[in-house]
């Protein structure tokens, strides 16, 4: 009787975690088809990078060897892309995909709830809102002042 009971338990346990762990287990076999330095198996990048946050930042992979994009292996289970190339980059903010709220979550206590890290009504409630200060009209009169910053920028 106990058996009966358990095998259907079991399996909607195992049904729900893989129903859960789905879109993370789509997106680790995307990157899994993108060149990268070879990570480690069980720690990624990580052991390349050190807990010292100018070190971290100081981390950057071989551009002379994946130019465009490299994907940064935190463990065996968790990744994200590293993007470089314009090209690569303008296909990837032109989309209209949904944000991972999963990366924005962390970045909320940085910088706020604006139009970065909200999504849904209060992100296109704010997106109207700013779109017409970066209309192209009203960016005009700025143009002659961004001119004369660059060329003294250059000039330096």
């Amino acid at each position: 009787m106990t058996v009966i009971f358990a095998i259907p338990v079991i399996g909607i346990i195992i049904w729900k975690s893989l129903s859960a762990w789905r879109p993370h287990i789509k997106t680790v076999f995307a990157l899994r088809d993108i060149d990268c330095d070879p990570p480690n198996w069980l720690f990624g990048h990580l052991l390349k990078m050190s807990p010292d946050e100018a070190a971290f930042l100081r981390y950057l992979p071989s551009l002379d060897k994946f130019p465009k994009c490299q994907p940064l292996w935190l463990g065996p289970f968790f990744a994200y892309l590293q993007g470089y190339h314009p090209d690569f980059m303008k296909t990837v903010l032109s989309t209209d995909e949904p944000k991972d709220h999963f990366v924005y979550r962390f970045m909320r206590p940085l910088v706020g709830d604006g139009l970065l890290t909200s999504h849904g009504a209060k992100w296109k409630r704010n997106r109207r809102l700013l779109t017409q200060a970066f209309h192209f009209e009203s960016l005009k009169t700025y143009l002659r002042c961004t001119n004369r910053s660059t060329t003294e920028l250059l000039d330096i």
